[in-house]
């Protein structure tokens, strides 16, 4: 739809919509894949998560070059190149085992370990679960009032200062439009 928007108003929300989209991906994605992979490879899996990430940065920037140096309307085609992939996205997520700690947390407890058997394709996962379990169930629920203590000021204010100069220094500008 964003390649046949023509008003700066349609624009406008497109963009919105696509800012959230990815912010709110940006959260779900990692903390999902934490909770879904082996203890042992949560550490490998957020890395490639974040070197795919990378990598498609840089095959939009590759396919966007030849594309942006005409000056007829051009860019569009990189929303329509990307449109089968959304479609695939959408299918494809209907695939997606659900995660056993969330589950747990909802007291789902068959449902979490067939989910756990599908991801580690083996009937026996009760070491795993068992350990699930437990650290689900000795964890409290956060709570925003422990923000808020005296040690944990200053990190509070580094956090969201990093995040906030991230953001206001310009270097989304030069993803999107280098």
């Amino acid at each position: 739809m964003f390649a046949f928007f023509s008003h700066f108003a349609s624009m406008f929300v497109g963009r919105l919509v696509i800012g959230f989209s990815v912010g709110i991906a940006s959260v779900v994605v990692p903390m999902y894949l934490g909770e879904i992979a082996p203890a042992n490879f949560a550490g490998v899996v957020g890395t490639f998560h974040v070197v795919f990430l990378c990598f498609g940065i840089m095959y939009g920037q590759f396919i966007s070059i030849p594309l942006s140096t005409h000056a007829n309307q051009l860019w569009r085609l990189l929303f329509v190149i990307s449109t089968p992939m959304t479609f695939l996205q959408i299918i494809f997520i209907l695939c997606v085992p659900q995660s056993p700690k969330w589950l747990v947390t909802k007291n789902k407890i068959q449902e979490a370990e067939a989910e756990l058997k599908k991801l580690r394709m083996s009937k026996d996962v009760s070491v795993e679960f068992n350990n699930l379990q437990a650290v689900v169930h000795a964890s409290e629920p956060p709570k925003l009032k422990l923000l808020f203590q005296k040690s944990m000021i200053k990190p509070l204010f580094v956090g969201t200062g990093l995040m906030f100069f991230n953001q206001s220094v310009g270097i989304n500008v030069v993803f999107s439009y280098s």
